[in-house]
């Protein structure tokens, strides 16, 4: 398709380097170039008859967010690259009200669509385009599957700076800030890795690790040359890859002289970049970070930063991240829920046609449309119904006392009576029966579920699938539900009654494991492979027992476990060395070209290393104001999303007063940590710091702040806190514990002592002074190993571990001797004196024992 009275982009002339139409157009016009197919099936089989870029978001095709992010900064002129299904977006956008060649609407002088015969890889399409020679100057680089509203003009005047500096800075890669591993927009199974001139930004070195990588080569060959001529490199595996990048037309000119690259990472970037002493190209990058907080205005607020090529003028309140898995779906889907990504929302109504608005329930009504949720014309919820953060499509109706939250719902669905749909994407025509349970799944358009059914967490039914009444489906480990009515090819499967019902519709989807799977981030050439670990809904390696740590997790020595380590007051301005987080390490060790490891890639946010200031030591508080172990939370300063759920869930069920039962909490509890894949280490923080929060909100004054305050003491707190839901106490031993061995032990009461005395150091923070009037942390601490000791939780051999473990008297400091771990340590004396005599006693009981069988004997 040719728009603006244009010829078509395959007659375009000659190269950039000739005196073609490119010549004549100048830099004044701002290109873009759209790859919109990317050559591999990590959404089938929702793309076994329909391209990515078309399938909805939000209730949006994926594609108009790309769209219209170029039109807001300003791109004049679209190229298109499609492969499969080409006809189909060709005829969506002829069609379109707003892209359309003759609308009035269109902001492009041009959108045009090209297609490559027997093109097998995103390096065809590039080929492809230096051939054509349409591209004028700089131009942008995107995907069809792009949700951002980063910025461009302050990236592209520093992108320009640099190459009037320097003709051979020819690209500008613009990533985003993602903070620990656990950030829900970060890819799973493959982690890029930069390694960055700290001062200019310029990317050196690209490589990727995955979870399928064994330990043992689990770190990053940095070329000695980096370490001789940067002052301050950074070793950076917290960056988001958004994909969106700035190039020069001799980008192109590398990609044919990369006649073998297919991927943009993996392939041309890491080649690049290895060989940049021979081809003398300069690659930079541009890191955006995340806003503050969800941006509800009505008009779209600017971002300006410094035209200074310093990677430290990061863009600030900017949203960016690729939908190039299912995984990514639901995490920009609910991003656009929480207004991430604004103002590309729906109650903005890109798409012609949309009529969304925000609804809000009356006020003093527990029931109805709640916070966040936007509807079109049409929508019908019942008053006894309860919805939430969640997006509805026109027409669609919501029956009797059921509850829709963090979902996005189509146009026309029909949802029952006494439903629960939770963190679910609906597309149009979608029904629901009355009773039933949808968790975290994907519906696609015509799917139609019976009564009383439930589809798990991580379910993909595509189009057309129907399932009969009574059905429970379930999930096998590591084989998510995955239900189709057509075949890889596009044949119709033959219905398997035992999984959909007699008379439904579908059967299980497999995907092939000859499946030719190569898109920009993998080559997906083995039957498990990173590329296999991005298709599902939910990431999961349990199934396959493997180890999910990252580059930043592993020490020097490749023993590093983030349990045994100092967690950090996430106040502290001046301790734990660099206040950035970086781990510094000198760049003088070893010989030129010796295989030496870097004494570790983690930080306090798991994630950056430097090599500006010198060897600091293991996570080292080198440096005035040091504090020690202790976070506020007690846990890592690193941002966990599980972490702040799971907390919050615990103790929003140990509050709860109208339930004596602690169930559903655990169910909800298990569910979160599947769907997260949260080590054991992560449970195990999370289930002490919940009871231990617990325990000092029953023990703070009455009227403290939050309104929790009962002014209880230590022992009763704690006795609380433990029993007072039947099966919390068991929950704690069942998984907060694991399975009972004396280290598991040793870990769960280092994991409550941390989490009281950090909370004591942030009380101390708030005040300034020592605070009095609330119960010590080692009182507390004592108070709750009794509880768990006497509920056969703990037994005194753990308890007496934890004693004599060095790191319960290390770290921790404040305006007392209670905000340390060896003053909590120390108030549990009196109790450990008593386990230790009635351990001796029993031990003179047996021995006793022993004699008096002896003597039976001898008689």
């Amino acid at each position: 398709m040719s728009q603006a009275n244009k010829k078509g982009a395959g007659a375009r002339g000659k190269k950039a380097g000739g005196k073609g139409p490119a010549d004549d157009k100048g830099e004044d016009v701002l290109q873009a170039v759209i790859l919109a197919d990317s050559f591999q099936d990590r959404f089938k089989p929702l793309t076994i008859d329909r391209p990515r870029c078309l399938l909805p978001l939000a209730n949006t095709p994926l594609i108009e967010y790309t769209l219209e992010y170029l039109a807001m900064n300003g791109v004049q002129e679209v190229y298109l690259y499609c492969g499969a299904f080409a006809d189909q977006v060709e005829g969506y956008l002829a069609a379109s009200p707003r892209w359309s060649p003759t609308s009035k609407t269109n902001p492009f002088q041009s959108l045009d669509i090209i297609r490559v015969a027997q093109a097998s890889s995103l390096g065809d399409f590039l080929r492809d385009l230096d051939k054509r020679g349409i591209i004028a100057g700089d131009f942008v680089l995107v995907h069809g599957d792009l949700v951002s509203n980063v910025p461009l003009d302050p990236i592209l005047s520093r992108h320009r700076a640099r190459r009037e500096a320097n003709r051979d800075a020819v690209m500008t890669l613009v990533l985003r800030e993602g903070g620990g591993s656990d950030h829900h927009t970060r890819a799973h199974g493959i982690e890029p890795l930069f390694v960055l001139d700290a001062a200019s930004g310029r990317c050196l070195q690209y490589d990727e690790m995955t979870p399928l990588d064994h330990r043992s080569d689990r770190f990053l060959d940095i070329d000695p040359a980096f370490l001789e001529k940067n002052a301050d490199i950074t070793i950076r595996a917290d960056l988001i890859d958004c994909s969106i990048d700035i190039c020069t037309p001799d980008v192109l000119a590398l990609w044919t002289e990369s006649f073998d690259c297919e991927l943009p990472r993996k392939n041309f970037l890491h080649n690049v970049l290895k060989d940049w002493e021979l081809n003398g190209k300069l690659i930079y990058t541009d890191i955006v970070t995340d806003q503050p907080s969800p941006v509800q205005p009505q008009t779209q607020q600017s971002s300006s930063s410094s035209s200074s090529s310093s990677a430290s003028n990061a863009i600030t309140g900017s949203y960016a991240a690729r939908v190039n898995s299912l995984q990514m779906y639901d995490a920009v889907s609910r991003d656009i829920l929480g207004r991430w990504t604004y103002p590309m929302v729906p109650d903005t109504n890109l798409l012609p046609g949309h009529s969304y608005t925000s609804v809000r329930r009356r006020a003093g009504r527990s029931v109805g449309a709640g916070v966040g949720v936007s509807a079109e014309r049409g929508v019908a919820i019942d008053p006894s119904a309860t919805v939430s953060k969640a997006a509805l499509g026109l027409h669609s109706t919501i029956g009797a006392n059921s509850v829709v939250s963090g979902s996005t719902i189509g146009r026309r669905c029909r949802i029952g009576n006494n439903v629960r749909i939770e963190n679910c994407y609906l597309w149009d025509d979608v029904v629901i029966g009355d009773n039933t349970v949808v968790t975290q799944s994907i519906l696609a358009n015509n799917v139609n579920v019976g009564s009383n059914c439930v589809v798990p967490a991580g379910s993909v039914l595509s189009f057309g699938v129907s399932i009969t009444d009574k059905v429970q489906l379930t999930a096998a480990a590591g084989s998510p539900v995955v239900l189709s009515v057509s075949k890889q090819n596009g044949s119709h499967v033959v219905d398997d009654a035992a999984v959909v019902g007699a008379g439904g519709k579908g059967a299980t989807y497999h995907h092939s494991a000859d499946s030719d799977d190569e898109d920009d981030d993998e080559d997906g050439s083995d039957a498990i492979s990173a590329e296999s670990l991005q298709r599902s809904l939910i990431y999961s390696t349990a199934h396959l027992n493997l180890s999910t740590s990252s580059i930043s997790s592993f020490e020097s020595d490749g023993d590093y476990d983030d349990t045994d380590d100092a967690v950090f007051d996430d106040d502290d301005e001046e301790g734990a060395g660099s206040k950035s987080g970086f781990l510094s390490a000198s760049n003088a060790g070893g010989e030129r070209g010796s295989r030496s490891r870097l004494p570790s890639f983690a930080s306090l946010d798991g994630s950056r290393f430097s090599t500006s200031d010198g060897l600091a030591g293991r996570f080292g508080a080198s440096g005035p104001g040091a504090t020690g172990l202790i976070g506020t939370d007690g846990v890592s300063t690193v941002s966990s999303s599980f972490h702040t759920d799971a907390v919050n869930g615990l103790l929003d069920a140990l509050r709860d007063d109208s339930s004596g039962d602690f169930e559903s909490a655990r169910l909800e509890f298990m569910g979160l940590r599947l769907s997260t894949d949260a080590s054991d280490g992560a449970v195990r923080r999370a289930v002490a710091a919940s009871f231990a929060r617990r325990a000092c909100e029953l023990a703070a004054p009455v009227g403290t702040p939050g309104d929790q305050g009962q002014g209880l003491d230590a022992s009763k707190a704690a006795e609380r806190a433990v029993k007072s839901k039947t099966g919390a106490a068991k929950f704690v031993r069942d998984v907060g514990v694991g399975n009972g061995t004396s280290d598991e032990q040793v870990e769960f009461v280092l994991a409550l002592q941390r989490t009281l005395v950090g909370m004591r150091i942030r009380e101390e923070k708030e005040t300034g002074k020592a605070t009095e009037g609330l119960a010590a942390p080692g009182t507390l601490l004592a108070a709750l190993l009794q509880q768990l000791y006497d509920g056969d939780v703990l037994d005194e051999e753990g308890i007496l571990a934890w004693w004599a473990d060095g790191r319960a008297a290390e770290g921790g400091s404040g305006a007392s001797g209670d905000s340390s771990m060896a003053g909590a340590r120390e108030r549990c004396r009196v109790l450990v004196e008593w386990l230790e005599t009635a351990e001796e006693d029993d031990s003179d009981e047996d021995d006793d024992d022993e004699e008096d069988d002896s003597d039976e004997d001898s008689d």
